[in-house]
Formats: C-alpha cells, structure tokens, sequence
C-alpha cells in the first residue's frame, strides 16, 4: 500500500498549525482529488485514451445538468493536466518521502533522484453545441515506476462559469472499457459528499492558456468535517505553495 505522498508534505506543513482540522480537510480533500492507495491494473494508455471518445458521454450528461439548453455533441476540449511524481524533500534534517506538482514551489532534493509512482490530473474544459455551456471534466490516473495505470478516479462532470471564476461539478464520474477505448460515463451512485467548487481567476476568461492555477476548492454539502457547513480550503493558505494545484496546457482535441 502506498500512502499517497501529497498528503505527507501537506502534513509536513500543517503541522506546525496545530490544528487539527486543518488536517482533517487536507485528507478529504487529496482524497477527492487524487486516486486511492489500492492498486488495480487498467490498460489506459495516457498517451492513446485521452482523447475525444473518452468524453463522448460529456454532451448528454452535461444536458441533464442544464436541462434548459440544447446540447448534443462537443465540439472541441482543451486539456490540462497537473503531473504528481514521488521525491524526496528536506524537513529540518530528514528526508521526507513525498509527492510533489512538477510545477510546485517546493524544492526537491536533486542529489538523491528515485524512480517512483505518478499521477496525472486532467482538467479539461469543452466547447459544446449548438449551445456552449462551457462543459468541464476533472479527472485523475495513477501510474507505477513501470508507467502502467494501477489507479483511475475520481472524476467529475460541471460547468464552468466565468463570471464568478468557478467550475461547479455536481456529478460524480465512472471509467467503462468500451473496446479497445476508454469512457467516463455518469456514475450511478452520487456522493453527495464530493460536491466540488474549483475557484481560479483562470476561469474567468476560457481563451486557452499556459497553464490554470486552482486557489480554492470548496466542499458542498453535506461533510464530515463541516457538516452541513461547506469547507474552503485554500491552496496557498493552506500548503504554502500557490502552485500546489497548477494545471499546464497540453493539447486542444478537435472532435471529428
């Protein structure tokens, strides 16, 4: 088993807070946010599966989220993606084990290198039609050492809305095989739970850019560390690095 590395580093920060429930948020939200510890081998390919029929599903889950407009395909996805990679950094005189952004202000220790897991975080923000609801998808793939997916999820299904620099996502998503293809479908069972905000003065305006940085990720509804409260956990406030959550642009899919 393999404790996820980001939560170490996050502790490694928080800890001289003291407080605990600072503690608590960092755990639910790597949580939501990265894949489990729990292997189980998926023969996604990162570099063949991520493309168009991955979100075929997107146009009709996407319609049930606003019913009022019509929606029936997509026609273009602009892609993000955060990469986190297993490395060692200093803290006071050991060297901790953890899992860092390539784009994160962290320094890592460069004298002793380790070939370790990775996860990739994808954001990807699509054009639909014949109305554009500026569609978005979160979704995370964990790798070993070797580079075989070993982990996939979760993921996630909103809206991004510019005016307020959000992206809702009020539904959850599941991974199918269809062939020798991938696609993120609605997932049956619904957590209430892991109703996401992801806020970023990035979303206000969708022209594609280097990169998007997440400031804040608020939990809606019902939790187990507010209750009926929502959370907010802000990135910077939080771990001390703006870029913990920078996602970098990759590629624009064009859907044929």
């Amino acid at each position: 088993m393999i404790l996820t590395g980001f939560i170490l580093v996050a502790l490694i920060i928080i800890s001289r807070m003291l407080d605990f429930k600072k503690i608590i948020t960092v755990f639910f939200v790597c949580n939501i946010l990265l894949c489990s510890c729990a292997e189980q081998r998926f023969a996604f390919d990162q570099n063949k599966n991520v493309d168009t029929i991955l979100f075929k599903d997107i146009p009709a889950i996407a319609q049930k989220i606003y019913p009022d407009h019509t929606v029936t395909a997509i026609d273009s996805v602009c892609l993000y993606r955060a990469t986190f990679k297993e490395t060692y950094v200093e803290n006071n005189d050991l060297l901790e084990w953890s899992e860092l952004n390539d784009s994160s202000a962290i320094p890592r220790v460069k004298y002793y290198s380790v070939k370790g897991y990775y996860q990739h975080l994808y954001l990807a923000i699509m054009h639909t039609i014949p109305d554009n609801i500026n569609a978005a998808v979160f979704f995370s793939a964990k790798y070993n050492s070797d580079g075989e997916c070993v982990g996939f999820g979760p993921a996630y299904a909103g809206i991004v809305n510019p005016a307020k620099g959000i992206i809702s996502f009020p539904k959850q998503l599941s991974i199918a095989k269809a062939a020798n293809d991938f696609v993120l479908t609605l997932n049956k069972k619904q957590d209430n739970e892991r109703e996401l905000l992801f806020i970023s003065a990035d979303f206000k305006t969708l022209v594609q850019k280097p990169a998007i940085s997440l400031e804040k990720i608020i939990l809606l509804g019902p939790n187990k560390i507010g209750g009926y409260k929502p959370v907010v956990f802000s990135i910077p406030e939080v771990l001390h690095d703006k870029n913990a959550l920078k996602f970098r642009y990759i590629k624009t899919l064009i859907v044929p």
